[in-house]
């Protein structure tokens, strides 16, 4: 999956190790049901959203180990819309 934010291009691809701990790490304590849609998954991730979406997502051509996900967490906070981030919850939780 690839979207633009920012001006910026971004890939979602299947998560290595690392990016799993983080996830772990970021869901810690939330129960998302199975069954639950995008609007569900979105309300129970609540102000964790774009941390989720930024351990998600990478920019485009560049290393997964260069990412800083803080910077880009609130990098999100600032400039994703809401369109951009039912996508990346359809796409990823889905």
């Amino acid at each position: 999956m690839k979207y633009v934010i920012n001006g910026k291009a971004y890939i979602q691809k299947p998560l290595v190790l690392g990016q799993i701990g983080q996830m772990a790490l970021c869901l810690n304590g939330l129960s998302i049901p199975q069954d639950g849609n995008a609007v569900i998954t979105i309300m129970k991730l609540g102000d964790r959203l774009n941390q989720a979406i930024a351990v998600v997502l990478r920019e485009e051509g560049k290393q997964l180990k260069d990412k800083d996900v803080k910077a880009l967490t609130a990098e999100f906070d600032d400039t994703i819309d809401a369109q951009i981030q039912m996508q990346v919850v359809q796409d990823f939780f889905d």
